[in-house]
């Protein structure tokens, strides 16, 4: 579990958190004491993500903001480790069912209940990309 975890998982506000901090020495500091302003700091962090997975994020670079969708869903802490230039991301929420032609629901026959449930979650997402899928997987 990272820092970071920790210290969203500490946070007791629905805006914030705040969090107690204590600065660590190195195991290699010689005799001299090295002054600090304190021995322990409280910060306040920015909330974490509501939920623990979530299929769309809004991913911020320096630079510019991506959105990206996961199929399945990602958690917070994957996310950032697929993005490492991310300086943020935040979970976007989910589109509303979509419906889906009956031609390609006779197309998720063969699929076990479990694909079925993620095509229709991928047709929400991307319908054209989900069409070319099963569309290809029927030729097969």
């Amino acid at each position: 579990m990272s820092l970071s975890d920790m210290i969203r998982g500490a946070q007791k506000s629905a805006s914030v958190g705040v969090a107690t901090v204590t600065p660590a020495t190195a195991a290699t500091d010689g005799a001299e004491n090295r002054s600090t302003v304190a021995s322990v700091a409280t910060v306040t962090v920015a909330n974490a993500p509501t939920r623990e997975n979530a299929a769309r994020w809004l991913l911020h670079f320096p630079d510019d903001v991506l959105e990206v969708t996961f199929a399945p869903p990602a958690r917070h802490a994957d996310v950032l480790r697929r993005y490492p230039l991310a300086v943020a991301a935040e979970p976007l929420p989910d589109p509303a069912p979509a419906w889906m032609p009956p031609d390609l629901r006779a197309l998720l026959l063969p699929l076990s209940l479990d694909d079925r449930a993620m095509a229709r979650e991928m047709y929400a997402l991307d319908p054209e990309g989900t069409r070319r899928l099963l569309e290809g997987m029927a030729k097969r």
